[in-house]
Formats: structure tokens, C-alpha cells, sequence
């Protein structure tokens, strides 16, 4: 017998469903279903001696799964049959990215982290949090990842603006940067697409934080005809500052067009 904590469904299968705590012997209590609950198999792979507090279940593969406890996050590939440690520790809530699977949040005793690479290089994005102890973290559907902490209410990140629109003549920017996660050091790879005739549209590159709050601004040459643009950037702020880690978005503004991506940067 056991104590069920947590228990997560299958966004590509609702047959399938994983459930877990922690059973009376101290082991993680770990159990899943193919047939929405009919029968149930137990998965012994998970064997740390910490409570189950947290499954979270990948969008589009049933197979993978990340399980949190006080021994960090563990990912399975294969279904809850062999599991891996991915690091962290007091790990209390997981959060999956629908959009972009590989970017995995993580809530701990000590603030959020983000992995971009489905389960490694853990950043951890504190800012603006005043007690970090997180409770649950979940994804809505307006593109903002919520975290509860325990006694200091709710918070929220904007975790991408949804905008990518096209140039006025039909042509889409071509928007990267590299590396991300970046490291002190990002560079932008910009094409532009054409200016209309006798149109004076100011272009500029611009980098925000995770609230909306301009971090730097990189202003850029008009052109009439298509140009390759390549800006670096060495990670500091409009007044020179070094920007904590975290996540963050960089903008290319022409006239009405804009793409907008997302940054992770790392310490």
C-alpha cells in the first residue's frame, strides 16, 4: 500500500497514465496503465528512497516521461522502464513546453530552471521571484508558464510572444541566434527582406527580458534591396551591466512586421 502524489496523462494517449508517491516501505510508488486504468502495471525502475512528487508526461511521445523528487529530476525514455538522472535536487514540480517539447521547466526549493535540451544544462531563472520555494508550475495556453511558491503567491513568465509575422512584400525574416543557450556571448544572424519603394521604416533588433522590460537595443540600417546583417552581442544591458541568466526574447521590428524569438541565456 502507498500514498498516490502524482499522477500525469498522456497528452497523445489518454489510455495511458502514469501515477506515483511514495509506499509504505519508503520506495517511490510508481504505476502505469495502457488502458486508462483497467489494469495496472508496476514500474520498479525508479528505485531512489525519496517520494514521487511530480510526472510529467512529453506531448507527443507516451514513452517519455520526467518524474520529480528530492533526488532531482529523472527522465525515462522507454516508458517508465529505465529512468535517468538529469540533475537538480528537491524538485516539486515539472512543467513541458507543448510547443516546443525539449524546453522542460522545473520548480524546485530553490526557484525554476529550464532545460532547452529535454532534460540537461539546467538554468536556473529566478528574477523577479521574492521567495523561490515552488509548489507547481503549468503552461497556458496564452503562452505563459505559472509558478505557485509555497507562502509568496503566484508568478508568471512569458515564455514566448506567439508573433511571427511576415515582411509587407511576402518575405519572412530570417532571425537566429547563436549559440542558444548562449554563454556571455550571442551573435545575431539577420536577413532582411526588402524595403517597399520610399518607405523609411526604422529597423532595429531589440532584446527583452522574461517581463517585457528592454534590455538592450541595436538600431540598423535600412535597406531597399534584401541584406544579411550579423550583430554580436557580449550580454550586457543599455548601461553596460552583465544580464543574469534566465530566459529572454529578441525582436527585429520593421514598420507593422516583427519575429520574435526566444534567447536562453547561461552562467
Amino acid at each position: 500500500m502507498g500514498n498516490c502524489i502524482a499522477i500525469a496523462v498522456a497528452p497523445a494517449n489518454s489510455n495511458i497514465v502514469y501515477a506515483g508517491g511514495k509506499s509504505s516501505n519508503g520506495q517511490p510508488w510508481l504505476f502505469k496503465t495502457m488502458d486508462a486504468g483497467v489494469t495496472w502495471d508496476t514500474l520498479t525502475a525508479l528505485g531512489t528512497d525519496t517520494t514521487l512528487l511530480i510526472l510529467a508526461v512529453h506531448p507527443v511521445d507516451a514513452n517519455i516521461v520526467f518524474a520529480g523528487l528530492a533526488g532531482g529530476v529523472f527522465k525515462s525514455t522507454d516508458g517508465g522502464n529505465s529512468w535517468t538522472p538529469t540533475g537538480l535536487v528537491n524538485v516539486r514540480a515539472i512543467a513541458i513546453d507543448p510547443a516546443a517539447p525539449e524546453t522542460v521547466y522545473a520548480g524546485t526549493a530553490n526557484g525554476v530552471y529550464v532545460s532547452v535540451s529535454g532534460g540537461g544544462g539546467w538554468t536556473l531563472m529566478n528574477d523577479g521571484l521574492e521567495w523561490p520555494s515552488i509548489t507547481g508550475l503549468t503552461i497556458s495556453t496564452d503562452h505563459y508558464l505559472h509558478a505557485s511558491t509555497y507562502g509568496a503567491g503566484m508568478y508568471r513568465w512569458r515564455i514566448t510572444t506567439g508573433i511571427n509575422e511576415q515582411f509587407t512584400n511576402g518575405e519572412s525574416a530570417a532571425l537566429k541566434a547563436f549559440p542558444n543557450p548562449a554563454r556571455g556571448r550571442v551573435t545575431f544572424s539577420i536577413r532582411q527582406a526588402a524595403a517597399k519603394i520610399g518607405g523609411a521604416e526604422r529597423v532595429e533588433l531589440r532584446v527583452y527580458d522574461a517581463n517585457g522590460r528592454l534590455i538592450r537595443s541595436f538600431p540598423m540600417r535600412y535597406a531597399f534591396n534584401p541584406i544579411a546583417s550579423v550583430i554580436t552581442w557580449d550580454g550586457t544591458d543599455q548601461n553596460g551591466n552583465a544580464i543574469p541568466a534566465g530566459v529572454y526574447f529578441y525582436r527585429l521590428s520593421s514598420g507593422d512586421s516583427l519575429s520574435v524569438k526566444t534567447l536562453i541565456f547561461i552562467k
